[in-house]
């Protein structure tokens, strides 16, 4: 009884501990836990909700939500999420787009706009 005791407590703290220190990646369905809700929103009533579906079938589909979104490391998120830099990837499209009306969409000042197209929000 002893033995099996003492087995449990080492492979939870072994599991507690490769957690902390994020061994292990948070999937994609974690996630769409929540971001799979149609109605999910942000603190400003911007849609976050995601169509597993849609992404898994899209060209970034092959990719983990926080290969995105890197500074998402678990639940709760950060207060304030840092933006998606497409140009991590996307260098030669970033430069192509560089001065354009596209760039300039993704400032603060124009996303406090209403009619801003959901494709950049």
């Amino acid at each position: 009884m002893k033995v099996v005791f003492f087995v449990r407590t080492c492979v939870f703290a072994l599991v507690m501990t490769a957690c902390s220190a994020g061994a292990w990646a948070q999937a994609n369905s974690d996630c769409l836990t929540c971001h799979g809700d149609a109605g999910m929103q942000d603190g400003n009533g911007h849609s976050i909700s995601v169509d597993g579906h849609k992404f898994d079938a899209s060209i970034h589909g092959s990719l983990q939500c926080s290969n995105c979104h890197a500074d998402i490391k678990g639940y709760p998120h950060p207060d304030k999420v840092a933006p998606v830099k497409c140009e991590n990837c996307h260098t030669d499209e970033a430069k192509g787009l560089a001065g354009s009306v596209a760039t300039a969409m993704r400032t603060p000042s124009f996303q406090k706009q209403t009619r801003v197209p959901r494709c950049i929000r």
